[in-house]
């Protein structure tokens, strides 16, 4: 199954149809959201726009996520109000609902938000980002928001998902 063009929920309910495993797949999907929808309202969501990010310490092109892409999807549902790159500094070869790529000199205008969540990163692509100086004036790096989602972020399955979930609540939770 190529799965790169659908969401978690959508391989689980085929999977679920194929395997005869259907409420198991659609119990599944619904304690997910509901796990979602309970973090959203325990959490403070920082003013401004957000975005998910792929920091790729200037060697190649960098990625923000779509509003239409998984991340968007999930942050939004956290609360976030997330913003994507101007599509003119996409330097993707094909369509692509999920990221745009950006090239390493346009980084500073396709990082506008004030909160940045790194996907597939740690401390280490944090740090690297913050003391990169083509992006010391970017909103992220001086109001210090800059959240790495974990090494496991990078393609969103029921358990990654999970993760950034209970990463983000761990950032922004009472």
């Amino acid at each position: 199954m190529n799965y790169s063009d659908k969401t978690w929920q959508e391989v689980a309910t085929l999977a679920g149809e194929w395997t005869g495993l259907e409420d198991q797949a659609a119990t599944a999907i619904a304690d997910f959201d509901a796990r979602v929808a309970e973090v959203a309202d325990a959490i403070t969501v920082p003013e401004g726009s957000a975005q998910a990010v792929v920091f790729n310490n200037l060697e190649w092109d960098s990625a923000v996520a779509k509003e239409t892409g998984a991340h968007a999807t999930l942050l939004a549902d956290l609360g976030f109000d997330v913003i994507e790159a101007d599509p003119a500094l996409d330097t993707s070869d094909t369509a692509r609902d999920d990221f745009a790529f950006v090239a390493p000199e346009n980084l500073s205008a396709a990082f506008t938000a004030e909160t940045l969540f790194l996907v597939n990163g740690t401390d280490t692509e944090k740090e690297a980002l913050a003391s990169t100086e083509l992006l010391q004036e970017i909103p992220a790096v001086v109001n210090e928001q800059i959240y790495p989602l974990g090494a496991t972020s990078f393609r969103i399955d029921y358990y990654s998902a999970l993760d950034i979930v209970d990463t983000v609540e761990g950032y922004f939770g009472g």
